[in-house]
């Protein structure tokens, strides 16, 4: 597969308009908790190997790479704004990144995240909200193979509702429009049409259980199938809990089904049982313990093959003084390829440690080191980041 180096350039007027008008409001100094702030961030990170291959010599010549490494800067800046009128609210914000590789120039990209949301409530049983979403990124350690590095855009636009008649008793429902689109690998853009909805009950001592259901119709423009668009219709059906087993002790359940039938001719129908478990134990005031784990088939987007994306993981997460903290995370993901039996394995560790010197200033250091094992033919590699970050909030 070729790699594509030309980069796209997406106007920065917008998101510069945006900003002063933040500037205007923000006329005092940043004081932790304020919802209206503009922020600016640089940060470099040391990545061991950039193209996520075994060696130099499965890189394309055109790059006539003689290492794997590379330093990464990364300037960033961004903000958020909310404003409350009367029962409804509305709320913005995101960043724009400039990703820029010392040696291998070809492989910058820009990077960004903007969400809205309109929040509106009727009554006091009646409320809702209107999303929109726009979100470009690598894809993430345990799914990017590809040379190069592939670089995708998601964008969605949704709408929710909820009902609560009584206390005890809520009634979700929503719509959700999304696409995708890849640099590199376009067979799999996918466009997305979902519609849930749910009911939950809560018990007086803080219990909830829900019964929550997706029907989402998706297509792939790009991929063909015996001359037909690679179309399908996915729903989900789950049963969810969550019980406060005590005062530090939090355990959640989500389990189900998916169904997967496809539109067009010569693909059998796809059924998988869905889980999502999790347990939250908070030790004290100041840290606390997660570990879950999670089965499901890869979302949309990731792969047109029969593909479950099964998760283990454990994370710790501690406050170590009032300007310290520190967050760490193990996970072990394996994807499973069902019809040839080839399991692709990521094993990865990372440490962030956060230290808020003064009160407009946040220093970020973190560590992190990848394994990835592959049943597929020169797809297995290891990578280790070393990164910092300061961010300065007007």
């Amino acid at each position: 597969m070729k790699l594509s180096i030309k980069i796209k350039y997406k106007s920065v007027s917008t998101l510069g308009l945006i900003l002063i008008g933040w500037s205007s409001i923000a006329q005092a100094a940043y004081l932790p908790g304020d919802q209206n702030l503009i922020y600016a961030q640089v940060g470099s990170v040391f990545d061991s190997n950039v193209f996520r291959v075994e060696s130099p010599q499965k890189v394309p010549s055109s790059y006539h790479a003689g290492k794997l490494s590379d330093l990464i800067t990364v300037a960033t800046l961004g903000g958020q704004y909310q404003e409350s009128l009367g029962r409804q609210s509305l709320q913005f914000g995101g960043s724009y990144n400039q990703n820029s590789y010392a040696s291998y120039s070809g492989l910058n990209y820009k990077s960004w995240d903007f969400n809205s949301d309109f929040n509106w409530q009727v009554t006091s049983l009646l409320s809702g909200a209107l999303h929109y979403h726009d979100k470009q990124e690598e894809p993430t350690l345990n799914l990017s193979n590809q040379v190069g590095r592939d670089v995708v855009r998601t964008q969605t636009t949704g709408m929710d509702f909820a009902w609560v008649p009584v206390s005890s008793w809520e009634f979700d429902a929503g719509y959700q429009h999304q696409t995708m689109r890849h640099q590199v690998q376009n067979t799999l853009d996918f466009n997305q049409n979902l519609i849930s909805g749910g009911v939950w009950y809560s018990t007086p001592k803080g219990s909830r259980f829900g019964l929550l259901i997706e029907n989402g119709d998706v297509t792939y423009p790009s991929f063909l199938t015996s001359d037909q668009t690679y179309s399908y219709r996915q729903t989900d059906e789950k049963i969810s809990f969550e019980w406060p087993a005590s005062t530090k002790l939090m355990l959640k359940a989500t389990v189900g089904r998916s169904v997967l039938k496809f539109k067009h001719d010569g693909s059998p129908d796809r059924t998988h049982s869905l889980q999502d478990l999790s347990a939250v134990w908070n030790v004290d005031a100041k840290s606390r313990f997660t570990v879950g784990y999670q089965s499901a088939p890869v979302a949309p987007g990731l792969s047109t093959d029969d593909v479950m994306n099964k998760s283990l993981y454990l994370l710790y997460n501690v406050k170590l003084s009032d300007k310290f903290a520190l967050d760490s995370a193990v996970r072990e993901s394996s994807l499973h390829y069902l019809s040839s039996g080839t399991q692709v394995k990521t094993r990865s560790y990372r440490a962030t440690l956060q230290w808020d010197p003064w009160r407009m200033w946040k220093i970020e250091t973190y560590a992190q080191f990848a394994k990835r094992k592959s049943g597929f033919s020169q797809d297995s590699y290891d990578v280790n980041q070393l990164g910092i970050n300061f961010r300065y909030t007007f």
